[in-house]
């Protein structure tokens, strides 16, 4: 009776120990997660601003004013020269 008794006892202390470790470790996954999903967001977050910040210089009266500022213009023909590429590739 005795032997059954210390068997029962170490099945149940091993189920414990189990059942710690496993909670243990869905708390450390759920941190884990939370900390991904708030990643997530400032991600998309960031990428909502960088959309907004590429669709604002893109404008064209914006880049249009930059351009007369710096005193650019576009090129004329007689500064523009074709290069031909050697045939195959290879040069």
């Amino acid at each position: 009776m005795n032997y059954i008794n210390i068997v029962l006892l170490v099945l149940a202390l091993g189920s414990g120990f189990a059942v710690v470790t496993q909670q243990n470790q869905a708390r450390q996954q759920h941190i884990e997660l939370t900390e991904a999903e708030k990643r997530q967001r400032e991600l998309e977050q960031e990428y909502s601003r960088l959309q907004l910040k590429q669709a604002e210089l893109s404008n064209h009266q914006l880049i249009k004013k930059a351009a007369e500022k710096g005193r650019l213009a576009p090129p004329d023909a007689a500064d523009t020269r074709l290069v031909e590429a050697e045939p195959n590739g290879i040069k």
